[in-house]
């Protein structure tokens, strides 16, 4: 809302030009769609020149028709869109569900609320979910800010207690485990956070930092280990640096090696591309795809980046207002997704494909209205306010995660085969 005004601001009066410069960052997919759509038709209606400095590539595919590369200070290339990702070779594709090995994960009914300060209520973060991890799969956990993912990755790590439901790791049941055991299994799982410059002690060197669990775990020469380790990804240049000294890129690869060096059998990877440009997102994707063929490692990919879920997940699971409202195989979930939650938020995903540009082909699926709130939730389906689809029974009746497919979907129409089938934009 406080970008929509100052677009609002910037166009009232009427320039000829507006410069935009990374006007949707930190945004979530739906709310970034629906300002880039708002932002574009002012323009227009304004007959204004728009300058959008980005470094998003779907946001040049979507709402440019130029793009100007710059590097070092000097415009290297100005290209029509179409013939700039012609070059670019900028794609993404599915990958193919992992091969069903024994499972690492197993959570069930996990439930968390917290209470507000100097009041009964309190804040409904996860609700009753359901998650499972194999062998050597990713499991992509998208939602928009507030959903609650990274709440549920703090529960699976026993960082964060449920207030009921139970999680099982490597057989485990991680509720019952004592301090001992607890610590051993400390080694099996792992976490990458979010920003790399917050999980690095700023006075070590990088190599004290990716030795320190090797230490702690009792591995044999940590440091030499350590050492090697950072030379596999490209990092043994920054072994002795210090973190305010490195890339955001280089430091997140850091933190990957640090998280694998104990050879976990489970890692949480909370929006661990989010702080990176595309380029060493795309880098950093490629390594962990890489490091799982490995290791064989179950992955929990926490993102809001649907881009980046696509390219690594084998399997999706989408969240709103703290409950799973559809899994799936990754394809299922971007080509034909059946939630309508789901459904509007892969319409809302910018594709890099100039030939669909959402400007152009405005998307048929979108969400109206505000969200609920966490504290006070409706009795029938959390979407129902929202929804183009929806009846008396949905506003009525609590909705359950019903099998459908390969996956689940917490929509009882979409079981039914009620919803028409997806189409993302209109022709």
């Amino acid at each position: 809302m406080a970008q929509r005004a100052l677009i609002a601001a910037a166009l009232a009066a009427r320039p000829k030009v507006l410069i935009a410069d990374e006007p949707t960052s930190g945004l979530d997919v739906t709310v970034q769609a629906a300002f880039l759509d708002m932002m574009a038709a002012a323009a227009r209606e304004r007959q204004a020149a728009v300058l959008l400095i980005t470094q998003e590539p779907g946001i040049l595919a979507n709402y440019c028709d130029r793009v100007l590369t710059m590097e070092h200070g000097r415009i290297v290339a100005d290209r029509s869109v179409a013939e700039h990702f012609s070059r670019s070779g900028e794609t993404t594709h599915a990958i193919p569900v992992a091969d069903g090995g024994p499972a690492v994960l197993e959570a069930q009914a996990l439930t968390k609320t917290f209470p507000l300060r100097n009041s009964r209520a309190v804040v409904h973060a996860v609700d009753n979910v359901d998650l499972t991890a194999s062998e050597g799969e990713t499991v992509g956990l998208v939602g928009e800010s507030g959903s609650g993912k990274t709440t549920v990755g703090r529960l699976l790590l026993r960082l964060t207690r449920p207030d009921s439901g139970t999680v099982r790791i490597v057989g485990q049941d991680v509720a019952e485990l004592g301090p001992g055991s607890l610590r051993a299994l400390r080694r099996r799982v792992q976490l990458v956070r979010q920003d790399p410059f917050d999980s690095f002690d700023p006075r070590w060197s990088v190599l004290r930092s990716v030795s320190e669990p090797l230490v702690t775990h009792g591995f044999a020469n940590p440091e030499a280990r350590a050492r090697e380790l950072l030379g596999l990804v490209g990092c043994g240049a920054i072994a002795e640096e210090r973190p305010r000294d490195c890339s955001a890129g280089d430091l997140q690869r850091a933190a990957v090696v640090r998280a694998l060096a104990t050879e976990p059998a489970f890692v949480v990877l909370d929006e661990p591309t989010s702080v990176l440009a595309p380029p060493a997102r795309r880098d950093l994707t490629a390594l962990l795809a890489r490091l799982q063929r490995e290791t064989r490692a179950a992955f929990l990919f926490i993102s809001h980046d649907l881009t980046t879920v696509a390219a690594i997940s084998h399997r999706v699971a989408v969240m709103y207002l703290g409950q799973i409202v559809e899994t799936g195989p990754t394809s299922e979930i971007f080509h034909a997704p059946r939630h309508p939650y789901t459904r509007a938020l892969i319409a809302a995903h910018l594709s890099v494909d100039p030939a669909r540009r959402r400007v152009d082909n405005p998307p048929l699926e979108r969400l109206d209205g505000e969200i609920p709130s966490p504290v006070d939730l409706p009795p029938g389906c959390y979407l129902a306010s929202r929804c183009a689809y929806v009846r008396p029974r949905c506003i009525a009746e609590r909705q359950s995660l019903l099998a459908d497919g390969a996956g689940e979907v917490r929509c009882w129409r979409a079981v039914a085969g009620e919803l028409p089938p997806f189409v993302r934009q209109a022709a």
